[in-house]
């Protein structure tokens, strides 16, 4: 409702270009074509391992704020669950969309080298009005970038659970899905 009220034809208003960042939405994406058809959807893929540690202690210390008695391995539990749902989810929401209009980026390329990665973004027919690769670039050396993941190295031991564990959940994932 929100995208119809900011502008679609229906509207008899220019569209303006939307840029979502949002896991939830790849879940959705049918129903985005369905409302928008002709949309590009650009999906970032990270390694999965690295990705699950990472949200699982983002989601630990969080609730660690709120509550001071978190089942931690409960908490990883849904949440491997959650993320293994939602992957699937974001595969079956693409099956109706042309692949000429689902593009894959890997997360990586986008943190070493972000130009290159936001130039093959702008290629796919995202606007560009406003030159946002000039805007990006003085963001980029105005703010320092992490180009190397192993500054934040997080570990699974507070949740009771291994890296194999963890890989054997996302298998199908790592072996199709991540480009």
């Amino acid at each position: 409702q929100v995208f119809q009220w900011q502008g679609t034809p229906s509207t008899n208003r220019k569209a303006a270009t939307w840029l979502l960042k949002s896991p939830q939405n790849a879940e959705q994406m049918n129903a985005i074509w369905k409302v928008f058809p002709g949309a590009q959807f650009i999906l970032t893929h990270r390694d999965i391992l690295v990705a699950v540690k990472s949200h699982l202690n983002l989601v630990a210390y969080t609730g660690g704020t709120m509550n001071d008695d978190i089942d931690v391995h409960k908490l990883a539990q849904f949440w491997l669950k959650k993320i293994h749902t939602s992957l699937k989810q974001m595969e079956s929401s693409m099956i109706e969309i042309p692949p000429e209009n689902v593009h894959h980026i890997k997360f990586e390329t986008m943190v070493q080298n972000a130009t290159t990665a936001l130039r093959k973004i702008l290629g796919y027919g995202v606007d560009s009005r406003n030159d946002p690769l000039k805007a990006f670039n003085f963001s980029n050396d105005e703010q320092p970038i992490y180009k190397d993941e192993t500054l934040f190295e997080y570990s699974l031991e507070p949740f009771n659970i291994t890296e194999e564990e963890v890989s054997a959940i996302y298998r199908h994932y790592s072996q199709k899905g991540s480009p």
